[in-house]
This record gives C-alpha cells, structure tokens and sequence, in this order.
C-alpha cells in the first residue's frame, strides 16, 4: 500500500505531521526506511523524545520505531520505494499539476494513490488483485472515477483538454522518444490497422514524426515471396492519405484486449 500526505514544507514539523496523519489512519509502524533528509533525522529524534516519555508516564504502552537511514550518497540502497516514487512522479506529469489551492493538491494526489494502490500485483484464478484489496479486503470502488473532476463552473471540457494535452506530451516525450531502429516492423508481420511512427526528412526527433494508421496493403510486382514493400496509410494529423514505402517507419505497440 502507498499512502501519500501534502505537506506546507520540507520542515521537520510538516514531515512529523504528515508521518502522525498516516500512523492515525494505518497505525504506528514497527520500522521506518528513508533517505538521509534532515528532516527525517530531526523527526526521528522527536519521536524518540515523545516515545520515552510515553514509556515513562504509562509502563502499558511499549510502542517502539526504529528508524532505518539508508547510506548517504546511495539512492538505490530503498530501491521498491524508490521505485514507487518514480512512480508517483510519473502519476502527476500525466495529471494537471497546477494546483489552485491546498486542497486541490491534496486531492491531486489521493487520486495518484488510489491508482497506484489500484494496480494489479497478485492473480487470484482468473481476476487479479491489488494492494488495495489485499489491505482492506474489499475492492477499490470510488464514488467519483479517478480520472473525473467535478466542475460547477462548466470548465470541466476545458481541463479534460488540458490533461489530454499534458498526457499526449509525456506519451511522445517518455514513449515514442524510446523506440529506436529495433521498432522497425517487419516486412512480413504488417496488418490492416497498425499504426505507425512515419520517418521524416525535416531532421526532427523520432517522438515529433506524424503517426499513420495503416488502412490498405499495396500489392507489389512481385509477390511470389510475400514481402511488403508498401503500404497506404491515413495520417492521424489531417487524415490524409498516401502510399508510402515500410522502410523506416517504426511499428507502435498493437493495444491486446
């Protein structure tokens, strides 16, 4: 389970009280893993501080944290939060991130934590489960869809477009900005339907080419070995049709129900 607090600051006193809200809703944990932050340090302090007072004044309660630092210089030494971080980063490009108040950002990220608690982890027959389920025993059924703002104002097409637009920049920039020469398809795998990166002469990056989809196989000359030379395709930008020989055009992903 991931649980994520906004805080005002990277002081100790917001860590401590982001750390309190999800002890109050998860419990107190047994041990805790960071990095080196000050703040951290200094909260490990108080909570020692509080905790042997505590031991002192009232011999039933025997709570104990033990904080774990990971070594300085070595990011990698927590690598599944690390990860999770990653993660959440990822969440928030694709979300609009101009945050208009406190509440508004708490709400940004509750909804970057139901999703990532939402993935599936563990397969259960012919159903997968996920961390969600697992903490609580039940499934994940928010009232409001994850991806839905509720906007009294009626701006909601214009924010529906902004996230879009934020989205279809991260796809190209973190996605089509990865595929290299090894994407080419080949010759002989091309179906009806495939879309596809289309090289360009203008000497722009591979994440800027215009994306066709392929809507007809040309017959060749020669078809005795079943090779595609070229294809019709309609580009998505004007729909506009043309012929165009396969050779570096790099083949997207087929979506698999």
């Amino acid at each position: 389970m991931v649980k994520l607090e906004v805080v005002n600051s990277l002081s100790a006193n917001s860590a401590l009280t982001a750390l309190n809200n999800v002890f109050l809703q998860c419990g107190t944990p047994r041990k805790i893993y960071s990095d080196n932050g000050t703040n951290f340090v200094k909260c490990n302090k108080e909570i020692k501080k509080f905790l042997d007072q505590l031991e002192e004044s009232s011999k039933l309660d025997n709570r104990n944290i033990e904080w774990i630092f990971s070594p300085p210089g070595a990011p990698w030494y927590n690598g599944t939060v690390e990860r999770l971080i990653s993660v959440t980063k990822r969440c928030l490009r694709c979300l609009d991130a101009s945050f208009r108040s406190f509440e508004d950002a708490r709400s940004t990220f509750l909804k970057i934590e139901s999703v990532i608690n939402g993935r599936p982890i563990v397969q259960d027959d012919d159903r997968w489960i996920s961390p969600f389920e697992i903490a609580y025993g039940r499934q994940q059924q928010p009232l409001i869809d994850v991806n839905a703002d509720l906007d009294t104002n009626g701006n909601w097409p214009k924010r529906l477009k902004e996230v879009r637009s934020k989205f279809e920049n991260f796809w190209r920039s973190q996605y089509l900005a990865s595929l290299n020469q090894n994407n080419q398809p080949k010759i002989t795998d091309i179906k009806i339907g495939d879309y596809v990166l289309l090289p360009s002469d203008r000497f722009i990056k591979r994440n800027k080419w215009p994306i066709a989809k392929i809507i007809d196989i040309c017959n060749n000359s020669n078809n005795d070995d079943k090779v595609i030379r070229s294809v019709k395709i309609r580009r998505l930008s004007d729909d506009a049709e043309y012929i165009r020989p396969v050779n570096g055009m790099i083949l997207l992903d087929r979506y698999k129900n």
